[in-house]
């Protein structure tokens, strides 16, 4: 939940650079595009994101035994590592000089000078607070799940599950409890 709001605001960011890219604006086609292999890959890191993502959220809402959710997190985590490691290296070697010329603290000549600066420090820190802000007001789902996969317990009774409260809130409802199924030869009682 904490990383929803930055994640999001990358994507906005990338979705910006490629729409003026391809809308001709005379900056960023200067700069050129990304190399053929990130560009044909570009749409299966978005893709794998989202799912990531959206499959992560939807697990608070439906709980860990639902298989296909689950699956599905799991295969597009394994995608989403893949393809996000190729690209996060194929954009290591810049990576410093791009960050030391954004954050340089003296004075640059105008024609280095990086535009945007300052409004990208703003919506970078408000992305972060508003990830803190998700990630406290849902933390209670978070603890309920790890409940699921700590408790030490055998039975296979479902985890919690999201219902509605009266007061239009979500809260968590426990499953009626069951007996345990017993296995092996019962007692005669003597």
């Amino acid at each position: 939940m904490l990383l929803i709001p930055p994640v999001l605001l990358e994507l906005g960011s990338t979705g910006w650079r490629f729409a003026c890219y391809y809308a001709g604006d005379r900056e960023y086609v200067r700069r050129g595009p990304p190399l053929w292999p990130l560009r044909l890959m570009a749409p299966l890191v978005v893709a794998a994101t989202l799912a990531v993502f959206a499959t992560g959220v939807a697990l608070l809402f439906t709980g860990r035994h639902a298989g296909f959710v689950v699956l599905l997190h799991k295969a597009s985590f394994i995608v989403w590592f893949a393809v996000t490691a190729i690209h996060v290296l194929a954009h290591l070697r810049p990576l410093p000089g791009l960050v030391a010329a954004d954050w340089r603290r003296r004075p640059m000549p105008p024609e280095s000078r990086i535009p945007g600066t300052p409004w990208r420090r703003l919506l970078l820190a408000g992305s972060i607070v508003a990830g803190a802000i998700l990630a406290i007001a849902t933390v209670h789902y978070a603890r309920s799940v790890s409940s699921w996969s700590n408790s030490g317990s055998r039975s296979r009774s479902s985890p919690p599950a999201l219902s509605p409260a009266r007061s239009g809130t979500t809260t968590l409802s426990a499953p009626p409890r069951t007996k345990p199924i017993r296995s092996g030869p019962r007692s005669s009682g003597s």
